[in-house]
């Protein structure tokens, strides 16, 4: 499944797709599949905020964007706790970046993004 689930991410173009296809596989997803996942959430959500996606208009309301809804979505809550879980494995400064690219965009917060936060903080070389 290992491989279904990278081709699947390697050709998403939904955020709903996403959510569900990462969470049918959760247990499955490696940390570079769930950087994948967080980071493509990320700018999908970003494009259907900005009314460019498949959102026939864009959102009036902040608290209505894609981008916020998003942070709020329990299967995206889900993959974050995964990738809480993954978190060791995050050795290459490109997925490190990725992710906190990706959870700032979302604005996602919470005990496991402390975690996740915290072990990169731990881990990143020094700039």
């Amino acid at each position: 499944a290992d491989a279904e689930v990278q081709s699947f991410l390697e050709t998403a173009s939904s955020v709903q797709d996403i959510l569900q296809e990462s969470t049918k596989h959760a247990d499955q997803l490696s940390a570079a599949d769930v950087v994948t996942a967080v980071h493509l959430l990320a700018k999908l959500a970003e494009v259907d905020a900005l009314g460019l996606g498949s959102s026939p208009t864009p959102q009036a309301q902040p608290e209505a964007s894609p981008v916020v809804a998003l942070s709020r979505d329990v299967r995206f809550e889900s993959l974050i706790a995964r990738l809480r879980v993954c978190a060791p494995e995050l050795d290459s400064p490109r997925h490190i970046m990725r992710v906190l690219w990706a959870l700032g965009k979302v604005g996602a917060g919470g005990r496991d993004v402390d975690s996740i936060i915290a072990h990169v903080a731990d881990v990143a070389p020094p700039l």
